[in-house]
Order: structure tokens, then C-alpha cells, then sequence
């Protein structure tokens, strides 16, 4: 962009937050005790993976397993994919997971390539949830473009849901029970859509978002291995020390 206007890449709504806790135990990497941990970016298969083994200061033991994919195929959908096998415990499982309009860009008072204070350039228009999914319809502050963000939480097991707005938070809280064994998996699906790829953005990205939650979520996946084979196919990488 240009340097003397601080022109950049702005940062969209917020929609990647999700809060775990267990038998009345936050999940924190800061406490308790992590037995194992991994991050990974599947190349092949186009997604970012983090595995966690914990073990919580009250002895609560689990195995997490997060899945992070921006699709290839569907352009507008982010997936996350959130994986938890209780261990040695029953219990609830309480999963919260928030959509937020209250964004602001990086900025460092000692780094001239960057805003010294930190600009909100998404202004929020609305937050709402429509049915089972939140919705922000937000404005770029200067040029005025429309943004659109549509998500929809689906736990794997039958659940009590509490969906409360503030400001422009929106937050679904997602309890279950489970006992010592079982997994619980959560789907959050994302799909953005903005003005100048689709003129009428809240229409699109709700129905965008029934498409491919309406998919099984297997073919989301094969889909971008199908995508990246034949990129990979007419591609060429070299990684040294990769072994």
C-alpha cells in the first residue's frame, strides 16, 4: 500500500475463537501439564493441524486435536475442525465459541513499516444470530466495502446451547456430557463473503454456508487434496533438512 497513508491489508471479523473446558477446567497450555504437544502444515492435504495431550491441575486427562482449514475449492469457507477425547474423567464438556466484529490491526510504535496505533477498519453494521447461525455484517471504515461473515457450530453429540450477544460479540456456548473414552468433535464453519465478489453479501454467505454444511465434511477435505495433487503435479519443491 501506500506508505505515507499507513495503507494495508485489513483484518477481517474474528471468527476463529473457540474456549474449552472440561469438568469445570479451562483449558489452558499455561496450566496443568502438557505431556505432548505437535503443530503441523499438511502440505497435501491443505490444512494446519495441532495435537495436544493434557493433563489438568485437578488430574482431568485429554487428547486434543484442532484441524485449521481455508478451502481451496469453496473460496469463502474457513473450517475448523476441534477434536477431544476425554481420558480418565466423566464429565461436561463445555465448549464456547465466539464471532467477533471488535478487530483492530497490528500496530508497534517502533516500527516504521506499520500503524503506530492500532486502527479498527471494519465497523460493524449488525450482529445477530439468525436461527443456529451468527451473522456480521460489517463496513470497511474508508472505502465503504460490505462484508458479510457467516458461522454455524455442530457438535458431534447432543448438546445444550446458549447464544447470547454483546456489541458485536456473539457467543454459542455448547455443553455435553461425556464419559472417560469418548470424543467429542466440533465443526465451526466460516464463510465470508464481501462486496465486490458478491453484490448481495449476507444472502450469499448464508447460503454458501448451507451448502457446505449441508456436505459431509470428508468431502471438504478430499476436495482440497484433489486441488492441491494437481497443483502439486505441475509444481516443484525442494526442502533441505526436512528429512
Amino acid at each position: 500500500g501506500f506508505p505515507e497513508e499507513k495503507q494495508t491489508i485489513i483484518n477481517v471479523v474474528d471468527t476463529q475463537g473457540i474456549s474449552l473446558s472440561i469438568a469445570g477446567e479451562e483449558f489452558s497450555m499455561f496450566d496443568g501439564k502438557v505431556l505432548s504437544s505437535s503443530q503441523q502444515i499438511d502440505m497435501e492435504r491443505g490444512f494446519y493441524q495441532r495435537s495436544v495431550h493434557w493433563l489438568s491441575p485437578r488430574g482431568h486427562e485429554l487428547e486434543i486435536r484442532i484441524i485449521r482449514m481455508a478451502s481451496f475449492t469453496v473460496l469463502p469457507l474457513f473450517l475448523i475442525d476441534y477434536r477431544v477425547k476425554l481420558i480418565n474423567f466423566d464429565g461436561d464438556v463445555k465448549f464456547i465459541s465466539t464471532h467477533s466484529g471488535s478487530v483492530k490491526n497490528y500496530c508497534n510504535t517502533n516500527d516504521p513499516r506499520v500503524s503506530a496505533s492500532a486502527v479498527q477498519h471494519i465497523i460493524t453494521q449488525e450482529a445477530t444470530f439468525d436461527g443456529e447461525v451468527s451473522v456480521i455484517r460489517a463496513k470497511a471504515a474508508h472505502s465503504e466495502l460490505e462484508l458479510t461473515s457467516a458461522v454455524k457450530n455442530r457438535l458431534s453429540v447432543p448438546c445444550k446451547t446458549e447464544r447470547t450477544v454483546s456489541g458485536d460479540v456473539l457467543t454459542e456456548e455448547l455443553t455435553a456430557q461425556a464419559q472417560a473414552g469418548d470424543e467429542l468433535r466440533l465443526l465451526k464453519y466460516t464463510v465470508l463473503c464481501d462486496e465486490r465478489r458478491y453484490p448481495t453479501t449476507q444472502e450469499s454467505a448464508l447460503r454458501i454456508l448451507n451448502e457446505v454444511t449441508n456436505m459431509p465434511v470428508q468431502e471438504l477435505y478430499d476436495d482440497q487434496r484433489s486441488y492441491l495433487k494437481k497443483f502439486w503435479e505441475k509444481s516443484y519443491v525442494e526442502i533441505d533438512g526436512n528429512e
